[in-house]
């Protein structure tokens, strides 16, 4: 198996034990190149109730990442799985006040480095804002 394919088989696992949650239900989630961290696996998810639906002060999403080698084999040649998570409301403060932590991933859908791997009906609403923002941006580095 490529590592591609070892990849999406892992980014399709994961998605999968996060569809399950009842507590904070996955409402969106993209794999995207980070500019920053262009060796890690990145995944970003909105999911319902995340930190309670609050809106951090700093204005950073919350974003851990996970050495490959916990994860397992299947990243041996990435150096990290990256996660990014946010709840529905902070990602509509985080596009309305264009906080910089988003940069990463509306760089990543202006550059066609972005996924969309899963989206239920708020999903792609947020979906559709967040191309949007991208768009936005991209048309400012046009200019």
């Amino acid at each position: 198996m490529t590592r591609a394919a070892h990849e999406d088989q892992l980014l399709k696992s994961l998605i999968r034990e996060h569809r399950k949650r009842k507590d904070e239900p996955l409402h969106l989630a993209i794999h995207f190149e980070h500019a920053r961290h262009k060796r890690d696996l990145c995944l970003f998810e909105v999911l319902g109730n995340f930190g309670s639906g609050s809106i951090h002060e700093d204005k950073k999403l919350f974003e851990v990442a996970f050495a490959a080698a916990s994860v397992g084999s299947r990243l041996s040649s990435r150096d990290a799985l990256r996660l990014v998570l946010t709840s529905p409301e902070e990602l509509r403060e985080a596009l309305r006040a264009g906080w910089a932590s988003l940069t990463p991933i509306k760089k990543a859908f202006a550059d066609d480095a972005a996924t969309v791997l899963f989206s239920d009906s708020i999903g792609k609403h947020l979906l559709a804002d967040l191309q949007h923002g991208a768009a936005n941006a991209k048309k400012r580095r046009i200019a």
